[in-house]
C-alpha cells in the first residue's frame, strides 16, 4: 500500500496551465552516494505557499516544472535589456569583429555542480570584494612600492546579489531564484530557495537550470537536505604585465567556471558566452578568446590608449550571453555586444555588480589593477 504525504495529496489535484510550455529543469541527487534520485516529487511554491507546478524525477534524477519561467525567477524587463535594444537598433558607434564562442559544454538539461568555491572564500551581505589574488609581476620600475600599496595591488571579485549573500541569510528571495518543496520517501525534505544559473531559449519556450537538489537519507541524523551552489563564474584573472607604459600591449587571462559534475557526451551543447574586458579610464574594450585545446581557458591582448595618464587604472572582466534572451541579434551585420560593453556600467569599477541573467553570464566581475607609466619623452 503506498502512503501518500500531504504535499503529494496537494498537489495531485494541481493542472499544469495550458499553452505553457517554459521550463524549470533541475536534478535531485542522494547526498550521502552523490546518486540520482527517480520518483522524487518536485514542487514549486509563490510567495503565499500555494504550489504553482510539480513534476517527479525520471530514473537520472532530473524534472522539469511547467511555468512561466521568467515570471517564475521575477526577471522583470530592466533597463539593460532597453539600452542592449538600442544599440542593436544601431545607436553608438559598432565595431564589426568576428565573432567566435568556444566554451566548456554542458547537458541542455544540466542542473549540477559547483564553481564558486575556488575563489570565494567568505560572503558578505553586500556585493563587495570578497577574494584577491596578489599580481605576482609589478615589474622593476614598480619595486619601490611600500607594502600597503601591494595590498592595494589586488584582484578584486564582485557579486551579484545571489552570490554574495547566503540562501540562509536571506528571508526574501532575489531575481533568479524560485522555492521548490521537494519530497521522497527515506530521505528529508526539503523547503528551500533554489537559484536559476542559466536559461536557454528554445523551440519549446525558455528554459532555466536550476540549482542540484541534495537530499539526506532520514537515517542520517547530522545531515540535512540542501541545496549544492551552481553559477557560471570567472577566476584567476590576471593582466600581464602589471606595469605598462601608455600606448603598450598587456595580455589578459581567466578561468571560466561552470557547474561540470556532468558527464561530457555527445548529447551537450555549449553554454554561449563571450567575454569582454574594459579598460576603466578611457573605455578601451576587447573580447577574450577561448585558448586552443583549453576552452575553459580565455586570453586576448590589449592595447592601452597612447593618452591614457600615468597611475593606477583597473580592467574589468564580465561574461555576456551571446544570445540575450528577449533580444535577438543574430540578423544583425555588425557586433552589438562589442558596442555594448563599451557603455555597460556594469563594467564601471565603482558600482555594484548587479546581475541580469537574461543579458549577462557570469554572475561576477573581475577588476584587474594595472599601474600606467608615463611614456619617456625624448629632449
Amino acid at each position: 500500500m503506498t502512503i501518500l504525504t500531504p504535499l503529494v495529496c496537494l498537489i495531485a489535484s494541481i493542472a499544469v496551465p495550458d499553452g505553457v510550455r517554459d521550463t524549470l529543469s533541475g536534478s535531485v541527487l542522494d547526498s550521502l552516494s552523490g546518486k540520482p534520485l527517480a520518483n522524487v516529487t518536485v514542487a514549486l511554491q509563490d510567495k503565499a505557499g500555494k504550489i504553482l507546478a510539480w513534476a517527479k524525477t525520471d530514473a537520472e534524477g532530473k524534472y522539469a516544472l511547467r511555468t512561466d519561467t521568467l515570471s517564475a525567477l521575477q526577471l522583470r524587463p530592466s533597463r539593460h535589456r532597453g539600452f542592449l535594444e538600442k544599440v542593436v537598433r544601431g545607436a553608438g558607434q559598432v565595431v564589426t569583429l568576428p565573432v567566435k564562442v568556444v566554451v566548456g559544454a554542458v547537458k541542455q538539461v544540466d542542473p549540477v555542480g559547483m564553481a564558486k568555491a575556488g575563489i570565494i572564500s567568505s560572503v558578505t551581505a553586500n556585493p563587495a570584494p570578497l577574494t584577491a589574488q596578489v599580481v605576482a609581476t609589478v615589474g622593476k620600475s614598480a619595486t619601490d612600492q611600500t607594502t600597503s600599496k601591494l595590498r592595494e595591488n589586488m584582484a578584486k571579485t564582485l557579486l551579484g546579489e545571489r552570490q554574495s549573500t547566503p540562501k540562509e541569510k536571506r528571508s526574501t528571495m532575489v531575481p533568479g531564484e524560485v522555492f521548490l518543496l521537494v519530497v521522497a520517501p527515506g530521505f528529508k525534505d526539503l523547503k528551500d530557495k533554489v537559484g536559476a544559473y542559466w536559461l536557454e531559449s528554445t523551440a519549446r519556450g525558455v528554459e532555466a537550470w536550476l540549482e542540484t537538489v541534495k537530499l539526506a537519507p532520514t537515517t542520517e541524523a547530522k545531515k540535512v537536505s540542501e541545496v549544492e551552489n551552481g553559477a557560471v563564474l570567472l577566476a584567476d584573472g590576471k593582466v600581464e604585465p602589471s606595469v605598462a607604459v601608455a600606448g603598450a600591449t598587456v595580455t589578459l587571462s581567466v578561468k571560466l567556471l561552470t557547474p561540470t559534475a556532468m558527464p561530457m557526451t555527445a548529447a551537450m551543447v555549449p553554454l554561449k558566452i563571450r567575454i569582454f574586458a574594459r579598460e576603466d579610464n578611457k573605455r578601451t574594450v576587447i573580447e577574450l578568446k577561448a585558448k586552443e585545446g583549453n576552452p575553459g581557458i580565455f586570453t586576448g591582448t590589449m592595447t592601452l590608449a597612447a593618452n591614457l595618464p600615468a597611475g593606477d587604472t583597473r580592467i574589468s572582466l564580465l561574461g555576456l550571453r551571446a544570445e540575450p534572451i528577449g533580444v535577438s541579434i543574430k540578423d544583425t551585420k555588425t557586433d552589438p555586444l562589442l558596442a555594448f560593453a563599451q557603455e555597460f556600467d556594469r563594467f564601471d569599477v565603482d558600482r555594484a555588480y548587479e546581475f541580469d541573467l537574461r543579458i549577462m553570464a557570469s554572475e561576477n566581475r573581475l577588476d584587474l589593477p594595472l599601474t600606467v607609466l608615463a611614456a619617456n619623452k625624448t629632449p
